[in-house]
């Protein structure tokens, strides 16, 4: 498979934060905390500073305690680490029950956009373009997300998805597929390196599921913007732990 040479490069941090780099060739570990009281939320948030973790992607869709609101906030300006919230729905296979017409998710993001490094909008939202526009001018970097399970990947529609989400105006374009075997994971696979070749934004393109770990690890791994990995917790299927994805890089 040809490579890419072409990258784009992004920088997420606010200030007071060690930023990163993402879009160039290293390897870059989003790890998730997915916790819903405040001990299990440090204990894990703890868990991903001591695995080097490069963003904490913190998972604020199975919260109920309004006091945790600022928590994210306290815990990055005491590691300094970027932060990315996601507000996973159940539809695409979180825990937040989202409600249409609610204004729910919107505010809650909205709130998020304030302060965090970057923040996670569901493409499929019908309100995301003006949410996008209203975090990006929160000074929040975006990334756009799908996730697919039910429908099988071809490289035709997974590129009309990327396309449509880079046009919303993401900063950085997520997409996660369900894949059940070698030939799907390498559609994702040749995905990276067009998206990588063709978009002016860096993108994160990967395989749920065991057939699926092969494009979040290694070369493939390095191709993303950032890949995810947990740290004791896994928030995905097919989802590697950090040590698996470092030792990737060494064989």
């Amino acid at each position: 498979m040809a490579e890419s040479t072409s990258h784009h490069e992004l920088r997420i941090g606010r200030p007071g934060v060690n930023g990163i780099s993402v879009g160039d060739t290293s390897m870059r570990i989003a790890v998730p905390v997915a916790a819903f009281t405040k001990s299990e939320i440090v204990q894990q948030w703890q868990a991903a500073v001591d695995s080097d973790a490069d963003i904490i992607e913190w998972r604020v869709d199975g919260l109920v305690d309004p006091e945790l609101e600022t928590l994210g906030l306290t815990l990055r300006d005491i590691h300094r680490i970027p932060v990315l919230v996601t507000l996973r729905t159940k539809r695409e296979g979180g825990r937040f029950p989202l409600r249409e017409g609610s204004g729910e998710y919107r505010r809650l993001l909205r709130q998020a956009a304030h302060w965090a490094d970057a923040v996670d909008i569901e493409a499929a939202i019908p309100d995301a373009p003006e949410l996008i526009v209203e975090a990006r001018e929160l000074g929040s970097i975006v990334v756009v997300s799908q996730h697919v399970f039910d429908e099988a990947v071809t490289a035709d529609r997974l590129r009309e998805c990327v396309k449509e989400m880079a046009a919303m105006g993401a900063d950085i374009v997520k997409i996660a597929w369900m894949v059940n075997n070698d030939d799907e994971a390498t559609v994702i696979e040749e995905a990276q390196v067009w998206a990588n070749d063709a978009l002016p934004i860096p993108t994160v393109i990967v395989g749920m599921g065991e057939a699926g770990v092969r494009t979040r690890v290694g070369q493939p791994g390095t191709r993303n913007a950032f890949t995810f990995a947990h740290a004791g917790t896994s928030t995905a299927p097919g989802q590697p732990s950090v040590d698996e994805v470092r030792q990737s890089l060494t064989v």
